[in-house]
């Protein structure tokens, strides 16, 4: 039986479209490199894909979290660290006191010093990330200390330190969520590792520099009962909670260490399961297209050109230039 023209004409212009569609698609997925790129390539696959991108959003949210926690934590430590050097400058002027001879001058020189260093203890212990101030507890919405500090003129004619420095923070830990339900502890609160009204064990680093400077402005006090005390001993005494307050600082920043560790171990295992979700989507998603895709782009390439070669046999001239002009 003959087949009319017409017939052949839609067939092959039908089979020259489904040849070019077939190109066309091996073209996408090698530029892409995906085997799916809209959920009619493949439906299940493409729910599959879209299943991962939740979990991957998680583990980025997570790893997010974690490195502001982390950025808190470093802050704080080095707030501390540079407290400590001023603590070492502090036992300095102390030591200075203690040892040389009684220098008026010197003696006015250190107290202004030892002023400025209380006053920038204050500034550092008011560090703040992200408008979260790291040592005042729950109440990490403002700073947590407030220095009143300042000299009066005692009866006797010496500068008296009086006020003080207030602690407005709490005695709780602030915490940062890092995954649903999971927190990090973050610093301490200041009256655990500096000072402060609600401190209950330890040393109150501030009171120390505070009754420091009022030793070294006095050259003599005396006791209840009009004993004499001599202020060398007082000053000794301060340079030992010194040390006290020294050491009380590097135990926290021990747990900040230890805490920072935990934090970087966390991070570095989230980075690993999104890793490990991003080559499965890619599994799926891909397939094997870098090895396959060229085949295919050829094979389609192929079957296109044999489907116009057949057609010189079959198709008048100007059927033929339709149908390439269109292609």
């Amino acid at each position: 039986m003959r087949v009319a023209d017409p017939t052949v004409y839609r067939n092959t212009l039908q089979w020259i479209q489904a040849d070019r569609e077939d190109m066309a698609r091996a073209q996408e997925e090698l530029s892409t490199g995906k085997q799916i790129n809209r959920p009619s390539d493949d439906p299940i696959g493409y729910s599959k894909v879209m299943g991962y991108r939740p979990a991957m959003q998680f583990y980025k949210q997570a790893s997010s979290q974690i490195d502001m926690a982390i950025m808190m934590q470093t802050a704080a430590d080095d707030a501390l660290v540079e407290i400590q050097q001023l603590i070492l400058e502090v036992r300095d002027i102390a030591t200075t006191e203690l040892q040389g001879i009684e220098d008026p001058v010197r003696t006015r020189t250190n107290l202004r010093h030892l002023e400025e260093i209380l006053g920038s203890m204050v500034d550092i212990a008011n560090v703040s990330v992200a408008g979260k101030y790291l040592f005042g507890g729950f109440k990490s919405q403002y700073p947590p200390y407030v220095n009143s500090v300042h000299s009066e003129q005692s009866e006797e004619g010496y500068p008296q330190f009086v006020g003080g420095v207030t602690y407005l923070g709490d005695g709780n830990h602030y915490e940062l969520e890092i995954l649903p339900g999971v927190y990090s502890q973050i610093g301490a609160p200041g009256s655990e590792v500096l000072g402060g009204e609600a401190f209950n064990e330890g040393v109150n680093l501030f009171y120390i520099i505070q009754d420091l400077m009022n030793f070294i402005s006095y050259p003599d006090r005396r006791a209840t009962g009009g004993a004499a005390v001599s202020n060398k001993e007082r000053i000794k005494n301060a340079t030992l909670y010194l040390n006290t307050a020294y050491n009380q600082i590097a135990g926290y920043r021990a747990n900040i260490g230890a805490g920072v560790q935990t934090l970087e171990g966390a991070k570095s295992w989230l980075e690993d399961l999104y890793e490990s979700t991003n080559e499965m989507r890619d599994f799926t998603e891909n397939g094997d297209v870098l090895v396959q895709d060229p085949l295919k782009l050829e094979q389609a390439k192929r079957s296109l050109e044999t489907t116009f070669a057949s057609l010189n046999t079959v198709l008048q001239p100007s059927v033929i230039k339709l149908a390439q002009a269109s292609s």
